[in-house]
């Protein structure tokens, strides 16, 4: 299939979209994505949508754009965050993390997958059967500047404007393919972080004169995070972790044959060996199953040379996942609790919580998926697979409560992107087949159009 004609205004497109450092979990960059929502805006406006900023009182712009072909065709919202995780050269990045790279067949930048590159790929689509007079379906772009760092109050402004959000399928791509085939995610975790304090004293002390009778806040930390999973079965140690998480069954393991053995995933993953619990694959274990990373963790001193000390206060990050049948806030209140219970008392210790968001599982049983995934296998030549997806994306559960509209999630994204990691990348086989595939799905008699054969 080859690439739509309009593939380096895409890139061109993605290039300056990348170039704005819009990190939404630094205050720092506070100014940068609202600069992003506002070129958001205007690029939409300049293509013929009508458009709206919604502001929370705390989050970044949400931008709202609409385009109506005619109010008998269906209508498709199309769901994106234009907010990206940290980066930095320093962090082993082969180029400038903000400057979109062409290297080895791949576009290397900060977002390229996660979500730039991906809400790109349809909004260029939209906007080129705009100007052709080729869309065949209303269309509403729904972008927000906080999926990386949560944002509570997106639901309330979903149900503030429930009115103009109203659709006959919500569209998500922002998610990573396997075996390179059209995937479609079933399942997405839910999630949570917690970030934990530890002060042993009022200040460092001389580690040859106290060290060895005064506590290390650093040694108590890190023996505390220690117990956190049992090495030996790969299983999270915490108590009630895993009530109602559900167990994979045949169906699930049925569902990933021939996806890659445990060598070749570790290898393409650039690891030594996969750490799943007994029986369960890659796909089963990140899809269906909960866990704890620590994520970050600091304390002492790590500059240059040495500083011969022993340490007061240590802090770590924990990034809890949730599985389907789980309660995130009730998984994350185990965690806390063991937390508390393994602090030696003469440790003050503060913990702080921030859920973001249940797990959830699509059924996917109504028949308006036909005609997107009649489009997916005719673009990738392959059949679909729907994927069991470890990811979290909060808003998904809040479209099915709120709006009780199909959500589709359609991953166009490398498996090997490293997204959210060093040289995040999109390679241009797959760039080019998503945009195919979008602009097959939106154009006029495209199977966007199709999909009012199944309205009620």
């Amino acid at each position: 299939m080859k690439a739509p004609h309009f593939f380096s205004q895409y890139q061109t497109l993605l290039a300056e979209f990348i170039s704005f450092k819009s990190i939404s979990t630094d205050p720092a960059y506070n100014e940068a994505c609202r600069d992003t929502a506002l070129w958001l805006e205007a690029l939409l406006q300049k293509n013929g949508c009508t458009t709206e900023l919604w502001q929370g009182k705390k989050t970044h712009p949400v931008v709202y754009a609409s385009y109506t072909v005619d109010k008998d065709a269906p209508t498709v919202l199309i769901y994106g965050h234009y907010d990206v995780q940290p980066a930095d050269r320093a962090d082993g990045w082969s180029s400038d993390p903000f400057t979109l790279t062409i290297k080895n067949k791949r576009m290397i930048a900060r977002g390229a997958v996660d979500n730039k590159g991906q809400i790109m790929t349809h909004i260029a689509s939209v906007c080129h059967a705009i100007q052709n007079n080729d869309l065949g379906v209303n269309v509403i772009f729904l972008i927000e500047g906080n999926e990386e760092s949560g944002n509570d109050e997106l639901p309330v402004l979903l149900k503030k404007h429930k009115k103009k959000l109203r659709a006959d399928l919500i569209l998500v791509s922002d998610g990573e393919t396997s075996d390179d085939r059209p995937t479609i995610d079933m399942t997405f975790r839910g999630g949570g972080n917690i970030r934990v304090v530890y002060t042993t004293a009022a200040n460092a002390f001389h580690s040859g004169i106290y060290g060895g009778a005064v506590p290390s806040a650093t040694q108590s930390l890190a023996s505390m995070l220690a117990t956190l999973k049992d090495t030996r079965t790969n299983m999270v140690a915490v108590k009630n972790f895993y009530t109602s998480a559900i167990t994979p069954t045949r169906a699930h393991k049925k569902n990933h044959q021939g996806l890659g053995s445990p060598q070749e995933l570790a290898e393409n993953f650039g690891v030594q060996k996969l750490l799943c619990e007994k029986g369960n694959s890659f796909y089963e274990q990140t899809g269906l199953r909960p866990t704890v990373e620590i994520s970050g963790i600091g304390g002492g001193y790590t500059g240059a040379g040495f500083q011969n000390i022993v340490p007061h206060r240590a802090e770590a990050r924990i990034n809890v996942r949730s599985a389907p049948g789980q309660d995130t806030a009730q998984v994350m209140d185990a965690v806390v609790r063991h937390i508390y219970a393994h602090t030696p008392a003469y440790v003050d210790v503060q913990v702080y919580a921030e859920p973001h968001g249940d797990p959830i599982v699509f059924e996917h049983a109504d028949k308006n998926l036909s005609p997107l995934v009649e489009a997916l296998e005719h673009v990738y030549g392959k059949n679909i697979l729907f994927k069991y997806c470890g990811g979290s994306i909060p808003i998904f559960a809040d479209f099915q409560k709120i709006f009780g509209t199909d959500v589709v999630s359609v991953s166009l994204g490398n498996e090997d992107c490293n997204m959210h990691g060093v040289d995040e990348n999109y390679t241009l086989d797959l760039a080019k087949k998503g945009l195919v595939w979008s602009y097959e799905f939106f154009k006029k008699d495209g199977h966007g159009s199709m999909l009012h054969i199944q309205r009620t």
